[in-house]
């Protein structure tokens, strides 16, 4: 089980792996660092900006996921499945 609702660590990291590769995720992310208005932000090409976002996401999912079902089993989820 995972946090304090009643899912599977799996359920979770798929329904979350989904979302975040989803095709209409970059246009999200694309209108939100335009509505920013910052000129370096906006500099920065989008593809890098998106993957760096992707990554940030993952190591905070990877995380939470250390933190509550433990090393040993996220291990075994990564690497063994």
């Amino acid at each position: 089980m995972f946090f304090k609702k009643k899912g599977s660590v799996e359920d979770y990291c798929k329904g979350n792996l989904e979302t975040l590769f989803a095709s209409e995720r970059d246009a999200v992310s694309e209108t939100l660092r335009q509505t920013r208005n910052d000129t370096a932000l906006n500099a920065v090409d989008a593809q890098l900006y998106y993957k760096h976002l992707r990554a940030v996401f993952i190591q905070l999912m990877l995380i939470g996921l250390r933190r509550n079902a433990g090393w040993t089993r996220l291990w075994t989820l990564m690497f063994l499945s």
